[in-house]
């Protein structure tokens, strides 16, 4: 997936309060905080396994990653909850 653009007026900041709001809306649990970065934590329904998921804003992007801690395949449910997260703050 292609990385997140910033506009000009919401800045690094603000880009990555309106994906934490998404994020905690989707049952994510903040774990780091900072100017630029913003770690993540969500827990699957079944057997609540956690998947660590990271942005980091860097000039006019914000980059991120999305994985398991546990297992080898994940069906596909990071790569949707991504997909979700970049259409809803695409969304505005």
């Amino acid at each position: 997936m292609e990385p997140l653009e910033i506009a000009a007026a919401q800045g690094p900041t603000g880009a990555l309060d309106r994906l934490q709001q998404i994020s905690e809306e989707l049952g994510a649990t903040v774990v780091e905080r900072s100017d630029d970065y913003l770690r993540l934590e969500f827990r699957t329904r079944l057997l609540r396994y956690v998947d660590d998921v990271e942005f980091l804003a860097v000039d006019d992007l914000v980059h991120f990653r999305s994985g398991s801690r546990v297992g080898y395949y994940d069906f596909g449910v990071n790569r949707r909850r991504m997909n979700k997260i970049a259409h809803r703050y695409a969304a505005g």
